[in-house]
């Protein structure tokens, strides 16, 4: 089962608390503070619906990457500007015109058993001292926060049964979606996601290998040290 094959059509429903406009400023700030302003070329790696996609493209020429095709098709229904969306795998993709910046957000790098093919792509997408931008899922909230729970939601757009199963690498999501028919009646879909689970250690060890520099960890929404029960942490680094 792909992850995101059947979820894609009601994702934005099952996040309407996600506050996008300030997780892009957040970003904004970061990319400013090492030089990356506003018309500054920035590659953004599994944008999914593109929720974020179009806040950045107000400040950014963006280019947007996902290798859904469900998560592009929503996406492009969005006013986006001149956002060029590219389907293709993050940790594949390398392009001829360098960026000023990449950003992969929302959890894209715990997708990943092995974030070193992204970040060999990412250093051969950005110009020399160009900035990326990365955020986890911590084993925190993987392991102790959603760990092996079971979670309930019910909308007009779906009815969705979320059953985790953690593991010592990763926690395994199995979704169960009912989707509403003309007929009345429901129909099921399932699908599996793995979140894999990251240490800042290694995350940094690998950055470093692929030629990275000057690389920094903050708690989320902030540029603070990340706390033990931190649930989410943004790394910045560049590329040297």
């Amino acid at each position: 089962m792909n992850s995101y094959q059947y979820l894609a059509e009601i994702y934005d429903a099952f996040l309407y608390d996600t506050d996008y406009a300030k997780w892009a400023a957040y970003l904004q700030t970061l990319l400013r503070d090492r030089g990356v302003h506003p018309g500054a070329q920035l590659l953004e790696c599994a944008c999914g619906t593109g929720n974020l996609t179009q806040y950045l493209c107000k400040k950014y020429d963006v280019i947007a990457l996902d290798k859904m095709p469900q998560m592009l098709e929503l996406a492009r229904t969005k006013p986006m500007g001149n956002t060029c969306f590219v389907c293709a795998d993050m940790a594949e993709f390398v392009r001829e015109n360098k960026a000023q910046a990449v950003v992969c957000a929302m959890d894209g790098v715990n997708y990943l058993k092995d974030a070193k093919p992204f970040f060999r792509c990412a250093y051969q997408n950005l110009l020399p001292g160009g900035t990326l931008l990365f955020d986890i899922s911590t084993a925190y909230k993987l392991q102790e926060v959603i760990g092996s729970e079971v979670f309930f939601e019910d909308a007009d757009e779906a009815t969705l049964l979320w059953t985790n199963a953690c593991r010592n690498d990763c926690t395994i999501m199995n979704i169960t979606l009912f989707l509403p028919q003309e007929n009345g009646l429901y129909e099921r879909r399932d699908e599996q996601h793995v979140q894999y689970i990251h240490t800042v250690q290694e995350l940094k060890a690998d950055l470093e290998a692929c030629g990275f520099c000057e690389i920094h960890a903050y708690g989320f929404g902030t540029t603070d040290t990340p706390k033990k029960t931190e649930q989410r942490i943004q790394f910045c680094a560049k590329r040297g």
